[in-house]
């Protein structure tokens, strides 16, 4: 890698060569007649052109560092939205944000057609508490629009100080006008895992990325603990997870299943296949399960949902998934800069591909509240005079009074069907 540029029209060449390159490659995996030499040099020629021109009419003087990161930006804006180029800051914030601790508003987003759209707000986060939310499509940040904007800019123009602001107008679903939500920057520190007993055998736990590391550690300990405390099935609420690395996809799922089981398989430009299957893990779970998906479920949380409805070993409830199955690689550059780039797609271990489609819950349930009517009075026979008496112990009926699952129908409705799973699993083994 060379470290230094010595000559601007060297450093132009080898951006041009690189966009040829690129470009060759890409219509190569669509057509084996790929584009001739002569071509080629179409296009070194037509780049020295319009840099010549920038050079001789700009009505500004721009620096090489700019034309150059410009050139190498506008590399990635043919290609699918999660390839970009990182320079050195923007790398740095990536890594910063990996470990769970960075400044910002805490949203995962994507670029889409035109714009970039929101995948998930992050929990407790500036943006979560005002009110974006999943789908939102941001199409100014301050004053610039997001059209041409890549995902990588877009996130370095939305963090930013603690304490400074940043004002985002987005585009929503069901709203005659924009909206403009005016965000302070905050540290965002993602407690990454949460979870709650409901009832006496409901054990509930919510993660909240895939993008830690320590990510099956963190989620392994609190399955354990809760285990212990003597539930008799689990909810995996992955809402609102973007996803993160495939590996803590692959360890998780281990969780469910046996180990060698076929969790995602995955296929590169050339066809060449790659399986990733389960692992033997500290702690597992055969219990019955149900795993709470949405709109802002993606990637690594496709992966694990997938794996486990393919396997018939939990069933999905809630809504259609984001739809993001293509993997990625980051190639750290001797600069410190990084360059991530899309290099394969994924399957689930039926061959399914959600590119752009999602996972279909098994139970679909749209996002809202519950409210109860008060009941009227029913006349029973235990209110008559002179009944006879029960020879039976009273009804436990372990009804489930919380606000947080009153004011989400999707939790409800899991806790309802996951504890029909586990009264017909008793029943079986007391056969």
């Amino acid at each position: 890698m060379v470290k230094r540029l010595f000559l601007f029209s060297i450093s132009l060449l080898f951006i041009a060569l690189s966009i040829v390159a690129i470009q060759s490659q890409v219509s190569f995996a669509k057509d084996t007649g790929s584009k001739n030499t002569n071509d080629n040099f179409e296009y070194i020629e037509e780049f020295s052109n319009v840099i010549s021109l920038l050079e001789a009419y700009y009505v500004d003087n721009v620096s090489e560092s700019t034309l150059l990161q410009g050139a190498i930006n506008g590399l990635f804006l043919s290609l699918d939205p999660h390839s970009g180029y990182m320079n050195a800051s923007s790398y740095k914030e990536f890594k910063d944000a990996s470990t769970g601790r960075y400044f910002g508003v805490g949203l995962v987003i994507s670029r889409g057609e035109s714009s970039i759209v929101v995948v998930s707000p992050i929990k407790g986060s500036p943006a979560f508490k005002a009110g974006l939310k999943a789908g939102d499509i941001i199409i100014k940040i301050d004053n610039t629009l997001t059209s041409g904007v890549t995902t990588t800019e877009a996130a370095k123009m939305i963090r930013g100080p603690i304490k400074t602001k940043v004002r985002l107008t987005v585009v929503r679903d069901g709203e005659k006008e924009p909206l403009v939500f005016t965000l302070v920057r905050d540290e965002i520190v993602q407690e990454i895992v949460e979870s709650q007993k409901y009832g006496k055998n409901v054990g509930y736990i919510s993660l909240s990325t895939f993008n830690d590391q320590q990510a099956y550690e963190k989620l392994a300990k609190e399955f354990a603990r809760m285990d212990k405390s003597g539930v008799d099935g689990f909810i995996l609420d992955l809402r609102g997870n973007g996803g993160g690395f495939l590996d803590e996809a692959i360890k998780i799922s281990s969780i469910f299943l046996p180990a060698n089981n076929l969790v995602v398989y995955t296929e590169g430009r050339n066809g060449q296949r790659s399986n990733y299957t389960t692992r033997r893990v500290n702690y597992s779970t055969q219990k019955p399960t149900v795993v709470l998906v949405d709109e802002g479920s993606a990637s690594a949380s496709e992966i694990v949902a997938g794996a486990l409805q393919d396997h018939n070993r939990a069933l999905i409830v809630g809504g259609v998934t984001f739809g993001k199955a293509s993997v990625q690689t980051l190639f750290p550059l001797d600069t410190g800069s990084a360059v991530r780039l899309t290099i394969a797609r994924y399957y689930t271990p039926a061959g399914r591909s959600i590119q752009g489609v999602g996972i279909a819950p098994d139970v679909p349930v749209a996002k809202g509240t519950i409210q109860y009517e008060k009941p009227a009075f029913i006349l029973r026979e235990s209110d008559l005079s002179n009944t006879l008496d029960s020879n039976s112990t009273a009804l436990d009926s372990d009804t489930i009074t919380d606000a947080k699952v009153d004011s989400d129908l999707q939790l409800e409705t899991a806790i309802n069907i996951l504890k029909g799973m586990i009264i017909s699993e008793q029943r079986m083994a007391n056969r």
